[in-house]
């Protein structure tokens, strides 16, 4: 895992115009809390919970959710949890 720079790839991708979407905010979060800024995940995943919701994506806000939580306790999303 290399998280600075899946954070940078991240951040450059969701400066892209229309790339604003929850997945793509999601693996911004990842980058974020892995890099140890989990208070940046956590507002970065509030951006994109409402986006999930509005598109009918209740499994993605669902899971977006409990990698808040995740966040909220300081505590990186592995693959698996």
């Amino acid at each position: 895992r290399d998280s600075p720079r899946a954070l940078a790839l991240a951040s450059e991708i969701t400066r892209a115009p229309g790339s604003r979407v929850p997945a793509t905010l999601d693996t911004l979060a990842a980058g974020q809390a892995g890099a140890g800024d989990f208070a940046a995940a956590a507002a970065t995943l509030e951006t994109a919970i409402p986006l999930a919701r509005s598109s009918g994506m209740a499994r993605v806000e669902d899971d977006l959710r409990r990698k808040l939580a995740l966040y909220r306790q300081n505590q990186p999303f592995r693959s698996g949890d």
